[in-house]
């Protein structure tokens, strides 16, 4: 089980997720999706967090939230136990009605928060449910792509990271949704900890490289070799290992050979 953070600054975004006990369904029909979005808007009301994504899988959930003055704990506490009143009346059902009390993981405002939101948006492509991005009912992408979308959500902070204009914006951040269903449909990994950020070189290092690029650590981790992603690559590397990390740890962070990299540090002509 992955870390619960107990740390609570206003401003903090974490990616929360729990499924259902002993993995059994918890959203079982239309009006049980319904119900759970409508308490995340009234806690959103209530407690004044922004919403940067959601994704509701019939046994499991995936919430983006940055909170405001309430702690994170207080919030889901709300919202689950809502939901799990509800839950077991409707259905006569004793117990939990989820696994834990929830899983959290703070995140950076970096290229991982946007590579959480595509895992999140692409939940659905990846469990067999959808085979595009706006084919699957629950999840915020409508709210990005096709607005108004089942809930309003805080769409401002992700779409500036691509553009002024809201338009080009909403073009490009779904262009990079949808390269993920390509380039990586895999979990983005442990979030790196934005409370400590110069313990972390790795970090240091991919968030001035996306800097330069603009490219997602999902794709550098890819397969694509084209001349500018290839670029990227090879910054990151030189970048990673100036800042005192080890050929084999820039090789795990980057799906390469170890071979590869120390050719790489050799010779800057070598294609990454």
């Amino acid at each position: 089980m992955k870390r619960r953070s107990s740390s609570h600054s206003p401003g903090l975004i974490f990616h929360i997720y729990n499924r259902g006990n002993n993995r059994g369904v918890i959203f079982h029909d239309e009006a049980d999706h319904l119900f759970y979005l409508l308490v995340i808007s009234e806690a959103r009301v209530k407690f004044g967090f922004k919403l940067f994504a959601y994704c509701l899988i019939p046994n499991h959930y995936h919430l983006v939230i940055q909170v405001g003055d309430t702690p994170i704990y207080k919030i889901m506490h709300w919202i689950q136990l809502r939901f799990a009143i509800r839950y077991n009346k409707k259905y006569a059902h004793t117990g939990h009605v989820f696994e834990e009390r929830f899983h959290s993981e703070l995140v950076a405002k970096n290229s991982y928060f946007l590579e959480l939101l595509r895992y999140v948006h692409l939940n659905p492509y990846r469990a067999g449910l959808a085979k595009g991005l706006l084919d699957y009912r629950w999840t915020s992408a409508h709210s990005y792509f096709a607005p108004p979308g089942e809930i309003e959500i805080d769409s401002d902070f992700p779409l500036s990271v691509f553009s002024d204009d809201e338009n080009e914006a909403r073009t490009r951040l779904r262009e990079f949704f949808e390269a993920g269903i390509t380039e990586s449909t895999t979990d983005p990994g442990p979030a790196p900890d934005p409370l400590h950020p110069q313990k972390d070189a790795w970090e240091d290092s991919l968030n001035a490289n996306y800097k330069d690029f603009g490219i997602a650590a999902a794709i550098l981790r890819g397969e694509s070799r084209t001349r500018r992603v290839a670029a990227a690559r090879r910054d990151l590397m030189r970048r990673a290992y100036q800042a005192g990390i080890s050929p084999h740890t820039i090789a795990r962070h980057l799906n390469r050979s170890i071979s590869l990299i120390y050719k790489e540090l050799r010779d800057p002509e070598l294609s990454a």
